[in-house]
């Protein structure tokens, strides 16, 4: 009945072509991976919130877990994290297992 209607629909829209896709409950509560804008970002909203958003560039989390200052890097094996002055630190871990942190 209406749930094969709901699974054929769904189904056509995964596989077309498109650069977006959401998945959503209702307005508040949705998983979106959007390959249409520059930032290519894939977002999980949750009650409204914005819960987790990866772009190119960075990620935050916010609701339950809050951090704005996590970078993505694709070079250098590294993790950048923001601390609240908005400092921004580099997190390595060296080739003699010790970490290492650096602020930029």
């Amino acid at each position: 009945g209406g749930n094969t209607t709901n699974i054929d629909n769904l189904k056509t829209y995964v596989v077309s072509a498109t650069d977006k896709i959401t998945l959503t409950e209702d307005a508040n509560n949705k998983i979106e991976v959007d390959g249409t804008s520059a930032a290519e970002k894939v977002t999980i909203t949750v009650a409204g919130v914005d819960v987790l958003e990866i772009n190119d560039t960075s990620s935050t989390f916010d609701g339950l877990v809050k951090s704005d200052g996590i970078e993505l890097v694709n070079a250098g094996d590294a993790l950048i994290l923001t601390d609240s002055a908005s400092d921004r630190w580099r997190v390595q871990i060296q080739t003699d297992g010790t970490l290492r942190t650096t602020k930029l």
